[in-house]
């Protein structure tokens, strides 16, 4: 008779861990609205927590140029923060992109929700086909949604990957059902909990291990010649990993300051990066294409006079000769620059 019950437990325990998963992730759903555009329009939606947006694209690099990611964003209305912005793998490959909306806390500040806008980012050689965007709502009550909002909060920070805190529930709720077995029959079934720890974290490994080829292939493409040539540190000159850059920047910048970028016309890619992740910071982007130095400095020295004293020059090609340009520090020796203009 024991050994039924422990039996009946263990079926038990099976049967509300899989509950448990019904609550952790987006099994049940429905769809509020569609398109195969980049616009969803007359919405009168009254946001949620279980609010969700997924992206079916395709962004084809048929240039080999080198953007191997970038920045892309989803509006729903005219100010900064009423947006969720995500990363894009530019690699011929339709990609399935999950925007949890209810998670980002301004979502739930407007009281309705009139329209979705996604924004791409414009590179001359990058292609993109949207083949459906889906607006869904979460039947079930979003436990990881929950948990993920509030770790969003604490930590500042954008993104956690959906698979992450569904998992970790799995392995507590294991360790936690093992332990409670042994409390109730005086024996532990370890193999079992051993077993199904080693399932969950092997299914989730070999996700992001999938996920990493990839992404190793949208940088093959973009730095393909390169690469073959054997020339891999030159595949760093158009800043391979630009986040990186822009995170050396800001850990160089005093607290709070605005800065000036030199560009040569108007790169979205650089510009939508960089206003996104020094974001609050204010950045004037100062377009030197066909420009004079003195007409260069001159817009500087005008920047400055409105608190912009910090400038970002990409790269050698670019730096400028000035006895008031005082060099601050160096991201590389042939790329990546931040000077500070000096008043008379």
């Amino acid at each position: 008779m024991g050994r039924y019950k422990k039996y009946l437990w263990i079926a038990a325990s099976v049967l509300l861990g899989a509950a448990l998963m019904l609550f952790a992730y987006p099994f049940f759903t429905a769809t509020l609205a569609q398109t195969n555009t980049t616009r969803i329009t007359g919405l009168n939606l009254a946001p949620a927590l279980g609010h969700y947006v997924q992206v079916e694209l395709k962004a084809a690099n048929t240039q080999n140029v080198a953007f191997p990611r970038g920045t892309a964003e989803l509006q729903w209305g005219p100010g900064p923060l009423q947006r969720e912005r995500f990363q894009i793998l530019t690699d011929n490959i339709t990609r399935s992109y999950y925007l949890p909306l209810g998670e980002n806390p301004y979502w739930q500040q407007d009281a309705t929700i009139s329209s979705l806008h996604l924004i791409l980012p414009q590179m001359e050689g990058v292609t993109y086909e949207v083949e459906n965007m889906r607006l869904k709502t979460r039947l079930l009550p979003a436990l990881d949604s929950h948990i993920n909002r509030y770790f969003k909060n604490i930590w500042q920070i954008d993104s956690i990957h959906r698979f992450l805190v569904p998992a970790y529930l799995l392995l507590a709720y294991t360790v936690a059902a093992a332990l409670l077995y042994r409390a109730i029959f005086k024996s532990f079934k370890h193999n079992m909990t051993v077993l199904v720890s080693v399932i969950v974290l092997a299914l989730f490994s070999a996700y992001f291990f999938l996920a990493q080829v990839y992404t190793a292939r949208s940088y093959y493409i973009a730095y393909q010649e390169q690469i073959e040539q054997g020339a891999l540190s030159e595949t760093y000159q158009g800043f391979y990993d630009f986040r990186k850059f822009i995170a050396w920047v800001e850990e160089s910048l005093p607290q709070e300051e605005n800065l000036s970028v030199l560009l040569r016309g108007e790169p979205v890619y650089i510009m939508s990066e960089m206003a996104y992740n020094l974001y609050p910071r204010d950045i004037r982007f100062i377009n030197i294409s066909q420009r004079t130095n003195a007409e260069i400095l001159n817009d500087i020295s005008e920047a400055s006079k409105h608190g912009y004293s910090h400038i970002v020059i990409l790269s050698h090609q670019d730096r400028i000769e000035s006895f008031r340009l005082n060099l601050v520090d160096s991201y590389r020796e042939e790329a990546g620059y931040l000077y500070r203009f000096a008043t008379e």
